[in-house]
């Protein structure tokens, strides 16, 4: 089952900001969450913020929340500035 994949305007920001090169890379991994939310480089997030979980992409960070028909990315963020207050 494919979900839809939505982008929080703040992810937007983040992706403007990557190096075309990775950015690329970076985009692949989030269509990917269509078909598998919790791929092998993800993990939950912590935080207390249930349901959130953390995409690792090189020293990218994406910030995601899924239910059974969509994933939605909130941030992406180089991995030192995901932060609880980043989310």
């Amino acid at each position: 089952m494919s979900r839809d994949v939505v982008l929080d305007e703040a992810a937007i920001v983040d992706l403007e900001r990557v190096p075309l090169d990775l950015r690329t890379t970076i985009i692949a991994r989030i269509e990917s969450l269509a078909d598998g939310p919790a791929p092998v480089h993800s993990a939950d997030i912590g935080w207390d913020l249930p349901d959130f979980r953390m995409l690792r992409v090189g020293d990218y960070r994406v910030a995601y929340w899924s239910d059974p028909s969509t994933v939605a990315v909130y941030r992406v963020c180089a991995r030192a500035e995901l932060t609880p207050g980043a989310v």
